[in-house]
């Protein structure tokens, strides 16, 4: 007789939980949904710090990220590439050094500004919108530019079409949708 209540209870409980999750995950912050369910799978408790100088001092105090989102789905889905955010401890820290080392060699990010924006004034200029293969292009131009000083006038800078079939590609992958197809070069 008490067992019969009991299972009620806990349809009820259960049938609320989940239709206040929907809603939110239709009306709230989906993201934050995500990362809840991902905690309350591995057993953690979620605390969400939204002032920014705290969320920093707390992410400079460890090297240590815990597994979540990027241990569990990102870091799989951009193999073999590996993302800086990505990792933890010891390879966080020669990953960082290496990082740190690589932008010391870079131009100022001045440049880079002024060089994106003279591309992109470019480009509206020749067209109404600028859609993703264009922003591909955008982005190609730019960095190819800032870095090893290639114009986008220059032969090199027409292989602009391979790095967007690539991306395309790659996005693919990650948005896990479609397998992207993994061509040589």
């Amino acid at each position: 007789m008490f067992f019969l209540p009991l299972v009620a209870l806990i349809i009820e409980t259960s049938i609320s939980f989940i239709t206040l999750y929907l809603k939110y995950l239709r009306y709230g912050s989906s993201r934050e949904v995500i990362l809840n369910f991902f905690c309350f799978l591995q057993g953690r408790q979620t605390q969400w710090i939204r002032d920014p100088v705290l969320a920093h001092r707390v992410l400079q105090s460890s090297t240590a990220k815990g597994t979540c989102i990027e241990q569990l789905i990102s870091f799989q889905a951009f193999l073999p590439i590996i993302s800086l955010e990505s990792v933890d401890g010891e390879q966080w820290i020669r990953m960082k050094k290496n990082f740190l080392l690589f932008r010391s060699h870079l131009p100022p990010l001045q440049e880079l500004a002024t060089i994106t924006s003279s591309i992109t004034k470019e480009c509206l200029e020749k067209e109404d919108v600028i859609d993703n293969p264009r922003l591909v292009k955008i982005i190609f131009h730019s960095v190819l530019q800032w870095i090893f000083g290639i114009p986008p006038s220059s032969a090199v800078s027409y292989s602009w079409e391979f790095v967007l079939a690539a991306a395309l590609e790659w996005r693919k992958e990650l948005a896990i949708k479609n397998t992207g197809k993994i061509r040589s070069v």
